[in-house]
């Protein structure tokens, strides 16, 4: 009966604590000043806003004090972290180049203090650089539409290149993405001309 009535007492002490935490969060959100990122040209520029800052904070002290394992946010867990935010950017190593990931390798061991201090701006930066690299590919992809391919040529593409290293240099970036284009366009025209045959079976 009195381990009931203790356990009951300790729930409701860790959700008045939550509370008191969500409520302080709440107001310091209106005057907390998050660290200008650093602006990314040819980006969107997205930053975070105070309230990204001030929740990313309350939850880190939230797995440091109420999680039952008493998770602690190290630079092991930081690089564990950044490999798996780097991992959802750019998973094939399609836009990102080797410049670009070592750029970004300071932060390998400094995304938990950032985590713990509620600044978003190093992973902002990561993004913004993604969306740069995408947004140009995209318009290098479009541009090589109208290109006369020679599809007899003897060429090989790897589309899976998760285990591939990044790309070095632009003119390499642009020498896989005509390929990819040129991959892209034979399987629209195999995939057309194995429609134009079944439509003919049909009739």
């Amino acid at each position: 009966m009195f381990g009931s009535k203790i356990e009951l007492n300790t729930v409701k002490d860790m959700f008045k604590k939550l509370y008191i935490l969500l409520v302080l969060g709440a107001a310091l959100a209106c005057h907390a000043a998050p660290k200008q990122p650093v602006k990314v040209p040819g980006s969107n520029d997205i930053v975070p806003d105070e309230k990204q800052s001030v929740v990313t904070r309350l939850v880190a002290e939230m797995l440091a004090n109420n999680n039952y394992k008493k998770l602690e946010l190290n630079d092991s867990l930081s690089q564990v972290i950044y490999t798996r935010y780097l991992k959802s950017l750019d998973e094939e190593h399609n836009y990102l180049t080797a410049a670009d990931v070592k750029g970004f390798e300071p932060f390998k061991t400094k995304l938990d203090d950032d985590i713990k201090a509620g600044d978003l701006s190093d992973v902002f930066y990561m993004f913004n650089v993604y969306q740069k690299r995408y947004m140009e590919r995209v318009k290098y992809s479009l541009a090589q539409l109208d290109k006369d391919y020679d599809f007899t040529k003897n060429e090989t593409f790897t589309y899976d290149r998760e285990d591939l290293p990044f790309v070095s240099s632009p003119d390499e970036m642009n020498d896989l993405w005509s390929k990819r284009v040129k991959y892209d366009l034979l399987n629209l025209k195999l995939a057309s001309t194995d429609m134009a045959k079944k439509q003919g079976n049909t009739t």
